[in-house]
């Protein structure tokens, strides 16, 4: 398996090379970036193109960044044009234009959890994509499923159905309506 400690907008950029190492390693960049910002991605494989700026992690991938978790069997991670300055060795987290994920994608991220079969991180608006099958989020006994689901970081979150469906959404509160 591949496990890749600098994050993994660098590879992308091709400018240094990859160091692929085993649990017991020390990292050989692990000063660049603060562990709070720290991308982890494991994957099967992984397929970088520069001249597209993405790379692309193929084979049960696990990425985490903090306390958040993304499993999935792709994940696609785009750089903004320009994002490698002259003479830095990686890019930055906020040089990071999108993250697609595909195929049996979960999301772990505070209290929540998010399942699909596509989903978009466009970190400029800070907001999650969640389609497919139907996308649904759950928050404890809390679900709500459609669509098209959008959560942004913020909280907000807004769930769209298709044509002669409709969302479906199941709370479990602690009294009944006709205790009130």
């Amino acid at each position: 398996m591949l496990i890749l400690v600098v994050a993994a907008t660098g590879l992308v950029a091709g400018w240094f090379s990859i160091p692929i190492l085993s649990a017991d390693e020390n990292p050989l960049y692990s000063d660049i970036h603060s562990e709070e910002n720290k991308i982890h991605i494991k994957s099967d494989s992984l397929v970088a193109d520069s001249s597209k700026n993405m790379a692309e992690f193929i084979g049960h991938v696990r990425a985490t960044q903090g306390d958040t978790i993304i499993t999935c069997k792709n994940l696609k991670v785009f750089l903004k044009k320009g994002a490698m300055a002259e003479g830095e060795a990686s890019p930055g987290n906020d040089s990071i234009e999108k993250i697609i994920a595909t195929t049996n994608v979960k999301i772990r991220m505070e209290n929540r959890v998010a399942f699909a079969s596509h989903a978009i991180y466009q970190l400029s608006s800070e907001k999650i994509i969640l389609t497919g099958a139907p996308a649904k989020v759950s928050s404890g006994n809390t679900f709500i499923t459609g669509s098209k689901i959008i959560m942004w970081m913020d909280g907000r979150i807004k769930v769209e159905s298709k044509k002669g469906e409709q969302v479906e959404s199941f709370f479990y509160p602690n009294k009944k309506l006709s205790d009130q």
